[in-house]
């Protein structure tokens, strides 16, 4: 028995399949007194989209909150055919395959593919290192014939075969972002590499179902990204077979390798080199016009450019016209293609001059001129200038000019005096008189207003000589006494 698409998460679309349709599928047999009735189950009725399911046995429970409608139906459907066994001579079991990929499957490998051409392949949800139990599409078919077998037995092998769950693997876990990326490069695509935490994408998924219930009457196509799918890719998913093995003597009969290959074969139309072109003009082509197609064949270069404006950008573009048709000796043909760094060379041309002048027919009543564009001149350009040698040793950095620590002022003057080895200073000597009066308060001499002072180049013949307090040959000095210099001369 099979059952809606699992993504489609409508629960009155899974419920009148999954439960209806099976609980009529019963009520047929107890009337057309058939022996044996087996249904296809699912391991998420024992999944709660929380915990991860290591190597787990038929013994699980089911959840008291199942991860979606479909798992919610399907455990429904399940305990409806279990509870229906030995009604009338029928004898029930359910088998639950998990994971179902093959040659034909219409959701698993589809989707994938999809998810690569539009760029969302690249990405891990989860750490990636989540293991799963895959299920060829020929072992989940002999699983049913091991079942039925097993019920159609006499004795104690249809009575411990009858009114059970069996769980159906290929008895290989494999991590499974592994499988994906085995299944996208078999096709050509790439790997899924980037991980995003399953904390980020929960919330985008949430929306998506949102927008999803409210644009799905409007044609809205089912998204990939919605809650229960990420539970189910994000989570381990593992289980053990022992039951069926013992019971229906279930053992898988195509290898997942071999399983694998055979799939990856069988979507050869779904390879990244098959994919389907679009239909229709480009968008480019859309915005920007018609324009003449460089990688067009030489007999496309034989149709005809009208000038028109166009009504989107206001400048004139050119148009393609395939009404009109051109001489095989024509000029006016596309120059051959050259590669992007092909650099252009003064000497003569390897093909033929174009026309210079004249006029092309007239077309609908509209003479269009040619006018030649201007070339330009190949650039010239200067001859290398050689560079000074440089060295590879540190520069020598001359000692400055002035000692680092500044020397004091004058007191009582506010000058600085330029350090002896400068070379800027001046040999300065004061000649003359000036009266200095003195200030009884603090001291200080003050230059009356017949002070006069000269500046010249000796005092009686000799050089001045200067001392750091600021003094001429130790005579005079700002901090002199009044007393045993009553004149102030300096």
């Amino acid at each position: 028995m099979a059952a809606p698409d699992s993504s489609i998460n409508n629960h009155e679309l899974h419920y009148s399949v999954n439960v209806k349709g099976t609980k009529n599928v019963i009520d047929a047999c107890i009337e057309l007194k058939v022996k044996r009735l087996i249904y296809t189950s699912s391991p998420t009725v024992v999944f709660d989209g929380i915990h991860g399911i290591f190597n787990g046995d038929e013994s699980l429970p089911y959840p008291t909150k199942h991860i979606d409608s479909y798992s919610a139906t399907k455990a429904e459907g399940e305990a409806l055919v279990i509870k229906s066994n030995g009604i009338n001579g029928l004898l029930t079991c359910c088998i639950r395959p998990s994971s179902i990929f093959g040659p034909g499957d219409k959701l698993l490998v589809p989707s994938l593919v999809f998810a690569a051409r539009a760029g969302k392949s690249k990405f891990i949800i989860g750490d990636g290192n989540n293991m799963y139990d895959f299920t060829y599409v020929e072992n989940v078919a002999h699983a049913h014939i091991c079942a039925e077998r097993a019920l159609a037995s006499e004795g104690t092998v249809a009575e411990k075969a009858a009114r059970e769950a069996y769980f159906i693997t290929n008895m290989e876990p494999i991590k499974f972002w592994e499988f994906v990326s085995l299944v996208l490069e078999g096709l050509g695509y790439e790997r899924p590499r980037i991980k995003i935490p399953v904390f980020v994408v929960m919330p985008i998924a949430r929306l998506v179902e949102r927008t999803y219930k409210l644009l799905a009457p409007h044609g809205m196509k089912v998204p990939q990204i919605i809650p229960s799918r990420i539970r189910l890719i994000s989570c381990s998913k593992t289980f053990d077979c022992s039951k069926a093995n013992d019971r229906l003597g279930y053992t898988p009969i195509v290898p997942f390798q071999d399983g694998l290959r055979r799939t990856i074969e069988s979507y050869s139309h779904l390879r990244a080199e098959c994919r389907p072109k679009k239909d229709g003009p480009s968008k480019s082509s859309i915005c920007l016009g018609r324009g003449l197609d460089m990688q067009s064949p030489p007999s496309a270069s034989s149709e005809y450019l009208l000038p028109l404006r166009s009504h989107c950008q206001g400048k004139p573009q050119l148009v393609m016209d395939p009404s009109a048709s051109v001489a095989a000796n024509s000029h006016w043909g596309l120059l051959p293609s050259r590669s992007p760094n092909h650099i252009r060379h003064p000497g003569p041309k390897h093909h033929g001059p174009g026309p210079t002048t004249g006029v092309l027919p007239a077309l609908n009543g509209i003479q269009p001129l040619f006018v030649p564009a201007a070339v330009n001149p190949p650039m010239s350009f200067p001859a290398p200038v050689a560079l000074p040698p440089v060295s590879s040793k540190w520069p020598v950095v001359p000692p400055p000019r002035h000692p680092l620590t500044p020397r004091p002022p004058v007191p009582g003057t506010g000058v600085f005096l330029p350090p002896p080895s400068s070379g800027n200073s001046t040999e300065t000597s004061f000649s003359g008189k000036a009266t200095v009066s003195m200030d009884k308060d603090s001291g200080l001499g003050k230059p009356n207003g017949s002070s006069s002072v000269s500046l010249k180049g000796q005092v009686d013949g000799k050089m001045p000589r200067k001392e750091c307090n600021g003094s001429v040959d130790g005579i005079g000095g700002a901090n002199m006494k009044a007393a045993d210099k009553p004149g102030g001369t300096v």
